[in-house]
């Protein structure tokens, strides 16, 4: 084999690798292989750290042998091979701890084991080799935490499902306790679904466990802190534990899967009071409210009805029927839906009458005229006069007799006047 030259001043020694096809690692018939060969004048011992390597292996299928030896004299070798099961060897330098004046998992003497998780409750920043203890809280169990200070439970209110664990922890200076049997502010009881109380135990700046609770009853949790009126001051919190869901069948939010009513039932419908097809018993409103918005609108049941036939913008229930018409005798200025009642002045101006032509204008009509002719005269419907009969009968007694010679003599001599 080759040459191996260890500095005895370092504290790891040196390395030397030998590859598959190497000649000394391939074992004699007695399977020995030749790891190194040392000429010296004086005692050579040490500790070899052997790792071999399996062909085909993946990391962690290796085998690590650290074992010491020593010569007392040339050529003398005292096998010292010590027993590798019992040997501990943390760091994996191939050196027993026991000899291993530098244990270190980092490849430094400095090891600083703790929790390096940042986020972490116990969080060591010194630490630089992670020992496994990193833990959420100051209570070191697995669950909802609420942190309990400034009197106040933060978060105040969570949802858990059933079986679920809730973590309490104090930061603070102050003392802290859960309480969930009796109200300290009313003195009576929650009635809660189970009852739960943990002791109190004094916070301080990096937390301290105040306890920690399984709950496996479904339903809404009260509890406060009963120290020093803290209760009063505002420190209560809630837990719903179970399904968030409504439990009624006829909500329209119905969830089959709730064990019970936590969550908010809700009934969709027309919530408006003012609206014709109002539920009262509806507490979410679903956009479907019908409401009268324009005139003449009312309600019909649950539906919305325009009362105005004609569409005239008069309802139905405030039109005046009557004669619209101004022209008409009959007019009616507070009629609003015309009814056929309208009545016009003849020719003679009577309201409604028949009478059609009254040409002289005398107020009678026409057709009425001769009825007032007076004896000896008759109608003449061309002049639209009376005219007299017969011109001899002079005074018109209908017959020309000797009357009507004497009222002739009578005016005889006298001149007749002038008309303009």
């Amino acid at each position: 084999g080759g040459n191996l030259v260890a500095n005895g001043d370092g504290a790891d020694g040196a390395i030397w690798f030998a590859i598959p096809t190497t000649q000394n690692v391939i074992p004699d018939a007695n399977l020995r292989i030749l790891l190194a060969q040392f000429t010296t004048a004086g005692t050579v011992e040490g500790t070899l750290g052997m790792q071999i390597i399996p062909n085909g292996a993946t990391q962690g299928d290796d085998l690590e042998l650290p074992f010491y030896f020593s010569t007392d004299g040339l050529g003398d070798y005292v096998d010292e091979v010590p027993d590798i099961c019992t040997c501990v060897n943390v760091d994996g330098d191939y050196l027993c701890d026991d000899e291993d004046p530098c244990i270190s998992v980092s490849g430094y003497c400095d090891d600083a084991f703790g929790c390096t998780d940042s986020l972490s409750w116990n969080f060591d920043p010194a630490a630089n080799i992670d020992d496994g203890s990193c833990q959420d809280n100051a209570c070191g169990i697995d669950g909802t935490l609420i942190v309990a200070s400034s009197y106040s439970f933060e978060p105040a209110s969570i949802i858990i499902p059933v079986g679920g664990e809730v973590v309490w922890q104090a930061e603070g200076t102050s003392s802290y306790d859960v309480n969930g049997s009796v109200s300290s502010i009313t003195g009576e009881p929650f009635g809660n679904p189970e009852t739960f109380s943990i002791p109190y135990a004094l916070g301080n700046s990096d937390g301290t466990c105040i306890g920690s609770w399984t709950f496996n009853t479904p339903g809404i949790y009260q509890y406060d802190c009963s120290i020093l009126g803290f209760a009063q001051l505002g420190m209560t919190g809630s837990i719903t534990v179970g399904t968030a869901g409504c439990s009624d069948p006829g909500a329209d939010n119905y969830n089959p899967d709730a064990p019970f009513d936590f969550e908010f039932c809700e009934y969709l419908g027309c919530t408006d009071p003012a609206a014709c097809n109002y539920d009262d018993t509806s507490n979410v409103d679903d956009g479907s409210c019908l409401v009268p918005s324009e005139p003449c609108e009312e309600c019909d049941g649950p539906d919305v009805v325009l009362y105005d036939v004609d569409g005239d913008g008069v309802c139905d229930d405030e039109e005046v029927f009557g004669c619209t018409d101004t022209s008409s005798c009959t007019f009616l200025a507070e009629a609003t839906e015309e009814d056929g009642s309208c009545l016009y002045a003849d020719a003679i101006g009577t309201c409604g009458g028949d009478c059609t032509l009254d040409v002289d204008g005398n107020g009678i009509c026409d057709t009425d005229d001769a009825a007032h002719c007076g004896p000896g005269t008759h109608w003449d419907v061309g002049l639209g006069l009376c005219v007299i009969s017969c011109p001899a009968d002079l005074n018109l007694d209908g017959a020309i007799a000797i009357g009507d010679l004497l009222d002739l003599l009578s005016q005889f001599a006298t001149f007749c006047p002038i008309l303009d």
